[in-house]
């Protein structure tokens, strides 16, 4: 069984497994601070067709603790994208980078946040940064999940973002953004997308 000492939880791959398809491979992340490892893993041939996905396995054993609430929230990181000549191990490398951050903190990513990184995601890409959002790609039920000591883990969706999209979320928060989002609709595995167009 699973849990703050032992490996990833079964039901947290089959959760993952289920939606995100067969997990094809991943590695340990290097240079964390005591406490149980954490892996990127790599997911293909899932229920939406053509896409790669990665995930965190194992931050959801590291309590996070909300400077909002004070609780401790346990968490597992998601990013995808289509799988094609394009499509490396950058998102990979973030998801890490990201999670290794969250552990020397002990903090987690609330829904709304955004991470900024140094430069675009891939070259060509207009992406500079990740919106953390609940994965509405997938059923509503996809979102959390139960382990086998008892503990809910979340599923945070880290979404590629733009400069002006990560101005106008600082500036008018989710609710706003995810709106936006509704209304025009765009790509979002598509790391090369334009970037959704602010009404005025």
């Amino acid at each position: 069984m699973g849990g703050p000492r032992g490996g990833p939880p079964p039901a947290l791959i089959g959760h993952l497994e289920q939606r995100l398809g067969a997990m094809t491979g991943g590695r340990s992340i290097p240079g964390l601070p005591a406490g149980p490892p954490i892996s990127v893993a790599r997911f293909t041939g899932g229920e939406l067709e053509g896409s790669v996905s990665y995930a965190t396995i194992g931050l959801s054993n590291r309590p996070l603790r909300s400077g909002q609430s004070g609780k401790d929230l346990y968490l597992e990181l998601i990013a995808s994208e289509y799988d094609g000549p394009e499509s490396d191990d950058r998102l990979s490398a973030c998801l890490e980078a990201i999670a290794k951050r969250l552990a020397i903190r002990s903090s987690p990513l609330l829904r709304g946040n955004v991470i900024r990184l140094d430069g675009p995601l891939r070259p060509g890409s207009l992406m500079t940064g990740f919106y953390a959002a609940i994965p509405v790609y997938f059923d509503d039920a996809f979102k959390s999940v139960h382990v086998e000591d008892g503990r809910h883990v979340a599923i945070v969706w880290l979404l590629p973002v733009g400069p002006s999209e990560i101005d106008f979320i600082e500036q008018y928060g989710y609710a706003e953004f995810e709106a936006e989002l509704i209304k025009t609709n765009p790509d979002l595995y598509d790391l090369n997308r334009s970037e959704v167009t602010f009404r005025a």
